[in-house]
Parts: C-alpha cells; structure tokens; sequence
C-alpha cells in the first residue's frame, strides 16, 4: 500500500514539474514574442505607469509585472478603471487588479497591429498632425464619443479661402479631415501677407480611431520671376510673388518742377499694358525749377506667371489753361 502511494506521489511530482515547465515556456513566449516593439524608456500611463526595466526598448513580461507590482501593491488606493484610453491595459478579467490577462490583451493588440501608429500610452489629452505647415489637433471626448479637432495654420493672403471637410470610415476605424485652400478672384488685388486661420469641429470615432490630414490645393512656393524694363528715364522692376500676383516697382524723373507722373495699367487677361505718362503744365505764368524732379510707384497686379507685360513712359505737355 505504501509503495503505491510513492509511486503515486512520485508521480504526482512529475506531472506538476512538466506543467510548471510548460507554464513558464508559455510566458516566457509571451514575453518575448508578442510583446518585443518599441517603448518609451520612461512611460507612465496614469501615475504608477510602467518603466523600461530592462532598458532595451521593447514591451517584455518584467515591465509588465513592475507595472502590476507598483500598481496593486503601491496604487491600491486607486481603482482599476475598466479599460484605459485607446491601446492601454484594460481589466480584461474584471478582477479589480492588474493581472497576465489584462497584459495579454494589451500585447496582442500590439501584435495585431492594431495600435502601431500610437506609443504604448495610447491616445494622449490631445495628439497632433502636421502635413503642409497645417496642423490637426484632436482629442477624443469619452462622454459625447466623438473627436473634437482644431485645424490652425496661415493662408497665402487675405483673398483665400480655407474649407474643411471630414469623413469618418468606420471599416478601417479612420477618420480623414481635409484642407481646401484656394486663390481668390484675379480681379481682386490682394496684401501679400500670410493670415493664420483655425477651424474647429467634430467626428465619429472611438478609442481606437487613427488619423489623417490631407491638404489641398495648396500653392507652393515656386522660383521667383523677375522682369526689368527700361523706358524713357523709368526703370522698372517686375516680380511675380506666387498666388498670382506680381509685384512692380518704377523710378524715374520728370524734367522739372512743373512735370508730374502718372501711373496706369490695363489689363485684358493676361496682357498688361502698364504706363507711366509725364505731363508738364505749360504757362508763362508759373515759375518751374529747372531740375530734374524724381518720381516712385510701386503696387500689386493679379496675373499668371505667364503674363505678357509692356512698359512704357510718355512725355506730353499739358495744354496751356
């Protein structure tokens, strides 16, 4: 009878022996395999939030059980919210306490690829894009189950005009908000100064909901086209400024104290007829110096790049009052 009950006990011993071998190959694999992406060295979720133990930049077994260790033993007076923002731990057990089942359903949504874009935090109060010196903010609110965004940057000049629109495609869990800027009329001249902008709104999504900014139409900036014409005493300076725009400078002189200069432009599409026209009041009863006199103009013409401009300067005496 005695010698049963050891083989019994014996073999008891080993089955429980090849479980616990077995047990530890299993974490050890999950440790090592689903769990091995990159983490920040220094990562803290919510207050006890987890370390980089071993500091070799990957999710492994030993952060999650520093991480479980520092949150029951030293965070206990908090409790375990039943699931944390986006891709972070989750009481998957419902157990009340950081345990394997909560880490296993946090590294496989990792393993799945189901959170590559975001760090191990998850979403963070608020995330950002940048595409085009435009940039996205948005944050998701739990309460409404919507993201909540804001769109800021500048506009070439005052005449453009900025819509936004947003779409949310739930089989990819995506959300895509988009940027429209476009050229005013070519009949307006505009200021050549950037004017920043923001737009607000909000779309469907969840916890999990990934990103991304498009911007249209955008100009770019493109090489500076420069044209110098000379007529008569008049110099001028043509620069095409993007957007199209060109701007124009003029300097010249009339030939005495009685002249004056005067600017006119016609424009028939892309054709620029610009004139500079110097009258001189003529009467014997007005005194006019005898000295060259200078003159400046400058201002803004809306044109293509591609604008055909002539230049002139006329000399023509006033008839006499």
């Amino acid at each position: 009878m005695n010698q049963n009950r050891y083989r019994f006990l014996t073999l008891l011993n080993i089955v429980l022996f090849i479980a616990l071998v077995l047990g530890t190959v299993v974490l050890i694999d999950l440790g090592n395999n689903k769990n091995d992406l990159p983490v920040s060295d220094t990562f803290d979720s919510f207050g006890c939030g987890r370390l980089d133990i071993n500091n070799n930049n990957k999710i492994e077994l030993d952060d999650f059980a520093a991480f479980a260790k520092a949150y029951n033993d030293e965070c206990s007076v908090a409790p375990l919210p039943t699931s944390y923002p986006s891709c972070g731990f989750k009481d998957a057990d419902k157990s009340g306490k950081v345990d394997l089942p909560d880490f296993a359903w946090f590294a496989n949504l990792y393993y799945n690829e189901t959170c590559t874009l975001l760090n191990t935090g998850g979403v963070t109060n608020e995330n950002s894009i940048t595409e085009s010196d435009i940039t996205l903010y948005y944050k998701y609110n739990q309460e409404n189950e919507v993201y909540e965004y804001t769109l800021s940057g500048e506009k070439p000049t005052p005449c453009h005009t900025v819509s936004v629109t947003d779409s949310y495609d739930s089989a990819q869990n995506k959300v895509t908000v988009s940027v429209d800027i476009k050229a005013g009329s070519s009949d307006v001249i505009c200021n050549q100064v950037f004017v920043p902008f923001e737009e607000t709104g909000a779309v469907s999504g969840n916890e999990l909901t990934t990103f991304e900014l498009v911007v249209v139409n955008k100009t770019q900036s493109q090489t500076l086209k420069t044209l110098s014409k000379e007529d008569g005493s008049a110099k001028a300076l043509f620069e095409y400024q993007d957007h199209s725009v060109w701007h124009y400078s003029v300097n010249g002189y009339v030939p005495n104290g009685c002249a004056s200069a005067q600017e006119n432009t016609i424009k028939d599409g892309d054709k620029i007829d610009y004139t500079i026209s110097i009258t001189t009041q003529s009467s014997s009863e007005v005194f006019c110096t005898q000295a060259l006199e200078p003159y400046f103009f400058e201002g803004y013409i809306n044109a293509t790049a591609d604008a055909d401009i002539s230049f002139r300067e006329i000399v023509a005496d006033s008839p006499a009052p």
